[in-house]
């Protein structure tokens, strides 16, 4: 296998002759060389995913993160001109970066045929190709946001420039553009230390509307701040509140929520007293239109909660059902021999009427520690982790009654199985759940919400797995540890057929 890597990298390089040259500075090969390089690679793992075209783009992949925070790192040190050229530049470098990943990811169900088995190694190979996509662009993230801060920072005395930064932002749709830029609407105080001036009105409309196009969850804080400043205009208020509603109001904090839980920046009824405040008399007849949708709007969402079955959460549009696999430091995805896992934890979303008479869309998990099933509101829940995926059965009466499973499990007694095994889980197939005391782990919960669909197994574990090789079970009972022989992960699910992903957060680390 060693010999073919060599080979297959040199097959490419006849491929990317009109790529840039290497960098007559570092004698190393340019970023857009080594970008060029890694979309031919993995367009031929695409064609035929093996464990050679898997190591092949694994090691043109490498490189790539490294060397694009060399360019971002260089970048920081020019000038504002030339360093709004970089960035416009290093942009694309990560739009390029993200298309590789996202057409690595939709290989994923074609390596598992209906009743046949892929080759583990090669199952292993592209999981390990996979996870350094995923981290190569988590640090092209990280790097491109130190940059983007800087040129915020350079242009925030510089009005022309400024919006010549926030109209690239918006070619580009880059929503990690639209977060960094979001503190332009609030107006900096006199005396701030690089003589930033407020932004402009047209600047403003500008950043709302990059902000709701990019759909910037990560915005809300700056929103809500910049709709109780003194100085936000009527027509202002009007379309961050807009801007709210298409990318997503966080929801009322659940009654039974412990104190240790974070507190939106804003919700509905706040909302509402600021549009009530508004006088109709000053608005154009459009804006009086607008004020009189966000109102009802923001009343039903105050009084009843979320009354579709629908959460809008940045990009994404979740539904009772979804399954949520998120990856947190933790050596749990080591223990399957479909290692490396991209997923460490789990949770399935589901709606709760609380108390209060609410309707809430909650994530419902069975955390490692605690005594019992725990809820918590979606987007609260979600600042937990830096790297996510959710997933959707294509049927959406399978996602209803996984999504009623879950919520019956609200608040049961449970106990975290340290033995990692599924046999409690199928002793409950075909029982009331509600009261019902849960010994299982994480993907358990998965499986148990399953099997209200009476589906096989398969449908949503396509895979069996079983403890990774080594010293993985001698090591694993040193901790007092232990594995059953039926043995499900986090990783299975994304495997799936008809398991379909509706929402990923880009890695950012």
């Amino acid at each position: 296998m060693r010999l073919l890597i060599p080979c297959l990298l040199i097959g490419l390089a006849g491929t990317i002759a009109t790529a840039q040259e290497p960098n007559q500075t570092t004698n190393q090969p340019s970023l857009a060389y080594q970008a060029h390089a890694l979309e031919q690679s993995v367009a031929q793992l695409t064609q035929q995913c093996t464990v050679e075209t898997c190591e092949a783009t694994s090691q043109l992949a490498k490189p790539l993160g490294a060397a694009f925070q060399a360019d971002c790192d260089r970048a920081i040190g020019l000038e504002l001109e030339p360093m709004l050229g970089e960035v416009q530049k290093l942009l694309d470098m990560k739009l390029r970066a993200d298309g590789c990943l996202a057409q690595l990811i939709q290989v994923r169900q074609s390596l598992v045929q209906q009743n046949q088995m892929a080759e583990r190694e090669t199952l292993r190979a592209y999981l390990r190709c996979t996870v350094e996509l995923v981290d190569v662009t988590g640090r092209i993230n990280f790097g491109l946001v130190e940059l983007m801060d800087e040129a915020a920072f350079l242009s925030a005395s510089n009005q022309p420039q400024r919006e010549r930064f926030v109209d690239l932002l918006s070619a580009a749709k880059c929503q990690l553009g639209a977060q960094v830029m979001s503190w332009a609407l609030i107006d900096p105080p006199a005396d701030n230390p690089n003589g930033a001036a407020p932004a402009s009105y047209q600047l403003k409309v500008k950043l709302l509307h990059l902000i709701s196009s990019t759909r910037c969850a990560a915005a809300v804080p700056v929103l809500a701040r910049f709709l109780t400043h003194p100085q936000t205009t009527p027509d202002m208020i009007l379309l961050a509140a807009d801007t709210l509603r298409h990318i997503g109001l966080p929801q009322d904090p659940r009654p039974e929520d412990p104190a240790n839980i974070p507190r939106p920046a804003i919700t509905a009824q706040p909302l509402t007293e600021i549009l009530k405040r508004l006088n109709p008399a000053i608005l154009s007849e459009q804006q009086q239109k607008l004020r009189t949708e966000l109102l009802a709007w923001a009343t039903e969402r105050a009084e009843k909660g979320v009354t579709e079955n629908v959460y809008r959460l940045g990009e994404m549009e979740l539904q009772p059902g979804d399954w949520l696999l998120m990856k947190n430091p933790s050596p749990y995805n080591r223990f399957t021999d479909l290692s490396p896992g991209l997923f460490t934890h789990v949770g399935i979303v589901t709606v709760e009427k609380g108390s209060d008479g609410k309707r809430r869309m909650v994530i419902v998990d069975l955390p490692e520690r605690g005594s019992h099933m725990p809820a918590t509101n979606v987007e609260t829940y979600v600042l937990r982790t830096l790297h996510y995926t959710f997933l959707r059965h294509e049927s959406r009466e399978v996602a209803e009654q996984m999504a009623q499973a879950a919520a019956s499990l609200i608040g049961n007694e449970t106990e975290f199985d340290l033995t990692f095994r599924t046999e409690r889980v199928e002793k409950l197939r075909g029982q009331p759940l509600a009261g019902k005391k849960i010994k299982t782990y994480c993907a358990g919960l998965l499986l148990l919400c399953s099997l209200e669909t009476k589906l096989p197994r398969s449908e949503f574990f396509p895979l069996p797995e079983a403890p990774a090789a080594g010293k993985t079970l001698s090591n694993m009972q040193k901790l007092g540890l232990d594995m059953g022989d039926d043995f499900i992960s986090p990783i299975g699910p994304l495997f799936a057929r008809r398991m379909q992903i509706v929402g990923r957060r880009e890695a950012m680390y």
